[in-house]
């Protein structure tokens, strides 16, 4: 569909008019998507965007707010700008609940979940002990999205979670660390001592 001059530059002038909302001056590219020009993404939806030969998946959070998901280094991030979003050049494709599970469950092993971990729920509500078997459970069908193991959250709309260090290995790590500190100091002191002695022998 194409538009005449006067029909873009009423376009830009309705834009101009309407862009500042609540603080938050938004995009061209967002004002488009409201038109029904470019495709509007929905807010709490989880969304593959491919720009160039770059991939970022997201759950989107609305314009003017941080996004969480995963960057185009696949790195997880709580802090996803609509810069992509609003990009004209994306190519933007909502997820299957089974893609966001596997995406969730791989990055919840990488962060070291499994059986026999102590963790804070992502709840923040209790601190469990220890998870008794790797099995993951995903819901992300009542618009929350969780993800259990053992029946424990650890991830819960954005949040992960939180494992806890055995309090006995870190004193260990501790003890290490000070005996080979106070060993360094021992050889210094011994060497100090020859280099005296080599001085009075002189």
């Amino acid at each position: 569909m194409g538009y005449s001059k006067e029909e873009v530059v009423e376009l830009f002038k309705e834009y101009d008019e309407t862009a500042d909302r609540d603080g938050v001056r938004y995009s061209i590219a967002y004002f488009l998507k409201e038109k029904g020009l470019l495709p509007l993404l929905e807010v709490g939806k989880w969304y593959k965007l491919i720009n160039r030969n770059d991939t970022m998946i997201l759950c989107y959070q609305g314009e003017g707010s941080s996004s969480y998901g995963f960057s185009s280094r696949g790195v997880w991030s709580n802090s996803l700008g609509s810069a992509w979003v609003n990009s004209s050049d994306c190519e933007t494709t909502e997820l299957t609940d089974e893609e966001v599970e596997t995406a969730l469950i791989a990055e919840a092993k990488r962060r070291g979940f499994k059986e026999g971990v102590k963790m804070k729920t992502a709840w923040n509500i209790c601190t469990v002990d220890k998870i008794e078997s790797n099995e993951f459970t995903y819901d992300g069908y009542g618009g929350d999205v969780d993800l259990f193991l053992d029946g424990w959250s650890v991830f819960n709309n954005g949040k992960w979670a939180t494992i806890i260090e055995d309090a006995k290995l870190d004193d260990v790590k501790t003890i290490q660390k000070e005996m080979l500190l106070c060993a360094n100091m021992l050889v210094q002191s011994v060497e100090a001592i020859g280099e005296e002695i080599e001085k009075l022998e002189k």
